[in-house]
């Protein structure tokens, strides 16, 4: 599948499934979700009025590759720890190690996005050249994309004609470098 900016991989019917589960499981209002999965989360204080923005990207063999926004090089609050903690979590609700968890963006990826576009965020930060990053590991081809925002206050970056309210249009730089992601994405 060719992906272009425009046709965010929003048309495959998992995407919603895997949303409920990262939402059910991570809660960014409020870490206090019950259930097995969240006991990995051992300060869940520290995350609530938190919310990471969220990309997930889907493969053909039914993987998931998930970045989180946050720091280029990783940050206190979404980081490493809590990065391995969702990937953690979120496979052991799926019974098998489908989903990769990104909280940084990889050394090669960052030098050919040099600059902050427009009002764009500063390269690397957004949740999509991370969940890039961790598609660049997975071999299976990509058959869909897609990012999301929750807030309590609702997403200020609404996706025009997007199928939920929480989907996200990406920002300036995102837009300006997404043939370098996807070209990343696919190791090419």
């Amino acid at each position: 599948m060719r992906l272009t900016y425009k046709k965010q991989i929003t048309t495959h019917s998992s995407i919603s499934a895997i949303w409920d589960k990262i939402r059910g499981i991570t809660s960014f209002y409020d870490i206090s979700v019950s259930g097995n999965a969240i006991k990995a989360f051992d300060t869940p204080k520290k995350y609530v009025g938190k919310n990471p923005v969220t990309s997930v990207i889907l493969h053909e063999d039914g993987t998931v590759s998930v970045g989180i926004s946050g720091a280029a090089d990783g940050n206190v609050v979404y980081g490493k720890d809590f990065a391995n903690k969702l990937q953690s979590a979120l496979n052991e609700s799926a019974g098998y190690n489908k989903y990769n968890v990104s909280h940084i963006t990889d050394e090669a990826l960052k030098a050919q996005i040099p600059n902050a576009v427009g009002n764009g965020n500063l390269p690397g930060v957004c949740a999509e050249p991370k969940a890039v990053t961790a598609a660049h590991y997975n071999e299976s081809p990509i058959i869909g994309m897609d990012t999301r925002y929750y807030n309590e206050i609702g997403n200020p970056h609404y996706f025009e004609g997007a199928s939920s309210l929480n989907q996200m249009e990406a920002c300036d730089t995102c837009k300006a470098y997404w043939r370098v992601y996807i070209n990343y994405a696919n190791r090419k």
